[in-house]
Parts: structure tokens; C-alpha cells; sequence
């Protein structure tokens, strides 16, 4: 309310047209403030000390908050006269709990507790946080500098308290978990966080060969950058689309700081991450380098065919599915040389080899032996499905066999409902308006009503497919 009566309103009048001293004065002489907590909240403070939950200590930074939610209203120290929080629990709950120092934080202790010592005994790191480390720096393998270690630990797992685990930075839990990660200072004097395992050294490695300056942080981060980047496109990018989607997720690329003229100079260096290399119509393609698959890729080279290689590998369900759909589509088998265009034209991606563990389309081909067969023509031999496994696949795996197919309609009265160009028209025949206002019901009632929110799995997604979608008026189409 705004009205200005009442014994608060008049009495606030009054004590804004005096002295701060003689506030003071009004306060000490009301003993509003006087420095002793009551006697029900030390109660509530032993209360929580009884708890299983705290019997090692509550730290101080949890304190207010535990207190709110046990007892359903804020810890008010202040209208009791205490500066601070530390000031309350230090000289206003003796005889209800103590105060003990734990690595670089305060905790309240239950009375009696037995202190804690930091000599001669080593720091325990908690195993998640060791294991939310080595996934941090196995998904940045080249390093991140600690205010980027920070945030993205932060930004994934929650905060990371270095003081509950006796550390006053994040160099000296490194120090503590050399199995996990190392901290390597560079020149400028930043220090970056390596995987453990890796060699140190390799802070010049992908340098431009006339600059010894490059910060290993920002080295490391554009090429965790690149990695993520090109992580999706197996097939790789152009240059040009290559510098855009780096520029549209990650900002602009710090060439003068890396000692590079334009991206490809920065490409071409960073042999550990990705590779350049030349298409059939005359532009450079920007690749992801298989990390741990290069001695594989020099011997295939060398041999100068692969058709004789036996590389093995690991093919995932999804990828299997895909090829049976594939070859469902084309019962008549799919040459092996016309298959990876075939693939990407009914699943929307390439088929990534090299992703899978397997150095040639053949020997992907062996690991479904028992589900795809191929021909004994050696020149280019037909993958096609095992005749006996079609229906059982059809039912277990493809489900539904659902596909767009040609049909003829039937001269009558049609309606223009959008063009795209004078060569391709939406048409609607008026003979089926009426059939389409009920299937248009029917998916209403499926789709918003009886299914929403139904997952589907992106390995039944394959180009052809009739899907169901909103459109502007909200309607299923």
C-alpha cells in the first residue's frame, strides 16, 4: 500500500531526521541487537548437526540454504547483530556447534567433533569428478585453458568446488590426478589442461613453422573447435562452408594469433585434426583426420586397393539398418561399386568407413554376412539381401514397409494450393477434399492427442519416407 499512517510509517519518519549515532544509541538501549542468539535456533543448529547427512560437517557456503529448506524460512543473523555469517557461527552458537577449518573452507562441526588435520594426510579426489575429467579432456583431446576447463566443466557437470578438495586452483588438482590430466604452462604464461597420456611437447605441433609464440591454449582450443565441427560431416566441407560454420559456432578464427595468412594456411598445418584435399570439380574439402587410423590408411594406400584388405570393425545397429533398407528398396541387389551414392540418396549421409573401424566397403559387407549376401563377379560384385532373411527383416527391424509411390489421378476438378515454380504444383483433388479433412482429423486426434510426445528413433528415418508435420496453421499436413 501508499498511505503514509501507521506506527511503522510515522516511526521510520521520525528516525530518517536523525544521526546514524543516534541510532545507534536507540538500537544498544532497545537491545534489538544484542549479539546472543535464541535459545530455539541453537536448538534448530544442533538439530542439524544430529543429521547422518552432516555428521562429518556442514560446509558454511550450504549453511543458509539447508537451514531454509529444513526449517521453511531464511537464516536472519543480521537482525541479531552479527556483521556475517562466519561472524554468527563463530561467536554466536558456541556450546551448539564449532567451526573447523577444511582444506581452504569453514564447516560447522557437531560439539567434540575431531579436528581435522591437513598434515601428513593425501587429498582424496571424489571418483566423479575424476571421471568428469578424463570425459571433459577425451571430448577436447588438445587441451583447454583453465577458464575454459572451468566453464565447460561447470556447463556439463555442475560446479566444480576446488576447496572442498583442499586445492586453491585448478594446477594443483591436476598435480593431484596425473593419471587423469597435466597442466603445461606456455611461454605467455597461461597454463593449459592436456589429457594425461599425451605428449607435453606437443605444443608446437601444428604450428606455423615461422612463429614460436603460438599460445598452446589457443591452439588447442581451435583445434577441439575444428574436431567438433567436422565431427558431423565425415564426408567433409568445402573451404568456403567450412570457414562459415566455424565463423557461425565458434566466432572468428584467430589467424594473426596463430601465426596463419587465411584458413587454409591454418588447414594445412594442423595435420593432427584435419586434411586438405582437392575434389573432382576443383574445390578443396576440409576432412576429419582419423585419429589412431593413420598407419591403417598408409598401408591401404600403398597397396593401391583396398578390395584385398581385411580390415575389421565394429558396425552399429542403426548403420545396419540403414543398408537393409537400402537394399529393401532394390531387390535386385545394388553394385558395389554404385552403393555409397545409392546409400546416400535414400539415408540423407554418407556411409563413413573409416568411422566404423573397416578400411573397405567389403569387408563392412563380410560383417553382415548372415543378413546381406554379395555376388561372385570379382570386377564389381551385387550386394544384395539373403533371400531368406528379406520377410523375417521386413517385419523385425523395417516395421511398417512405408515408401512415396507414383499413382495416377484421375481427370476431375482440382485446386492450385501453392506452386513452387510454373513446372511444380501443389494440387488438391476436389473429388478428395473431403477424404483429406478426415485423415486430417484422424492425425489430430493420432498425433496431438494420443501420441505426443513419442520419441522416434532417428535409424527409421530414411529419405521417402511420408512423415507428418505442423504447418503455419497448426494443422498436420
Amino acid at each position: 500500500r501508499d498511505t503514509r499512517e501507521g506506527f511503522n510509517r510515522r516511526t521510520g519518519e521520525v528516525l530518517s531526521r536523525v544521526r546514524g549515532d543516534i541510532i545507534h544509541k536507540i538500537e544498544k538501549m532497545t537491545g534489538r541487537k544484542t549479539r546472543k542468539v535464541p535459545e530455539f535456533m541453537k536448538k534448530q543448529v544442533e538439530l542439524l548437526m544430529d543429521m547422518e547427512m552432516f555428521e562429518t560437517g556442514l560446509f558454511l557456503t550450504e549453511f543458509p540454504q539447508v537451514y531454509n529448506q529444513e526449517f521453511a524460512y531464511p537464516l536472519d543473523y543480521q537482525c541479531y547483530g552479527f556483521h556475517n555469517l562466519e561472524d554468527f557461527c563463530f561467536h554466536g552458537l558456541q556450546g551448539s556447534a564449532e567451526m573447523d577449518l577444511d582444506g581452504f573452507s569453514w564447516k560447522l562441526v557437531p560439539v567434540g567433533h575431531k579436528r581435522s588435520s591437513m598434515s601428513g594426510q593425501s587429498t582424496e579426489i571424489p571418483p566423479d569428478v575424476k571421471e568428469n575429467i578424463k570425459k571433459l579432456l577425451s571430448e577436447n583431446p588438445f587441451g583447454l585453458s583453465v577458464h575454459s576447463f572451468m566453464r565447460r566443466y561447470e556447463s556439463c557437470f555442475g560446479q566444480l568446488n576446488l576447496r572442498q578438495m583442499k586445492c586453491k586452483d585448478l594446477v594443483e588438482l591436476c598435480c593431484l590426478l596425473p593419471d587423469c590430466c597435466v597442466a603445461v604452462e606456455s611461454g605467455g604464461g597461461e597454463v593449459t589442461v592436456l589429457p594425461a597420456g599425451g605428449d607435453s611437447d606437443s605444443d608446437s605441433k601444428g604450428r606455423d613453422k615461422n612463429c614460436d609464440t603460438v599460445p598452446l591454449h589457443v591452439l588447442g582450443e581451435v583445434k577441439n573447435n575444428i574436431l567438433h565441427l567436422l565431427q558431423s560431416h565425415p564426408a567433409g566441407v568445402t573451404l568456403n562452408c567450412f570457414a562459415k560454420g566455424y565463423e557461425g559456432y565458434y566466432g572468428h578464427l584467430p589467424l594473426a594469433q596463430l601465426g596463419c595468412g587465411d584458413v587454409m594456411e591454418l588447414c594445412r598445418a594442423v595435420t593432427d585434426v584435419c586434411l586438405v584435399r582437392q575434389s573432382e570439380t576443383g574445390q578443396y574439402v576440409i576432412s576429419l583426420v582419423r585419429r589412431g587410423r593413420a598407419d591403417a590408411k598408409v598401408d591401404t594406400d600403398k597397396t593401391g586397393s583396398d578390395e584385398d584388405s581385411d580390415g575389421s570393425g565394429t558396425l552399429p545397429g542403426c548403420v545396419l539398418v540403414d543398408i537393409v533398407r537400402v537394399l529393401q528398396r532394390h531387390r535386385d541387389g545394388v553394385k558395389l561399386s554404385n552403393f555409397p551414392k545409392v546409400f546416400l540418396e535414400t539415408v540423407g549421409q554418407n556411409i563413413d568407413l573409416g568411422k566404423f573401424g573397416f578400411d573397405s566397403l567389403k569387408s563392412l559387407v563380410k560383417n553382415v554376412s548372415g543378413q546381406v549376401e554379395v555376388s561372385d563377379c570379382k570386377k564389381d560384385p551385387v550386394i544384395r539381401l539373403v533371400k531368406s532373411k528379406v520377410e523375417k527383416l521386413k517385419q523385425s527391424v523395417l516395421g511398417v514397409d512405408l515408401r512415396m509411390t507414383e499413382q495416377e489421378i484421375e481427370p476431375g476438378l482440382v485446386t492450385v494450393v501453392s506452386g513452387v515454380s510454373p513446372d511444380l504444383l501443389c494440387l488438391q483433388v476436389e473429388e478428395k477434399r473431403k477424404e483429406l479433412e478426415e485423415m486430417e482429423e484422424m492425425m489430430e486426434q493420432f498425433y496431438t492427442r494420443e501420441n505426443v510426445g513419442q520419441k522416434i528413433l532417428a535409424s527409421n528415418l530414411v529419405v521417402g519416407l511420408p512423415v507428418a508435420a505442423l504447418h503455419i496453421d497448426m494443422a498436420w499436413h
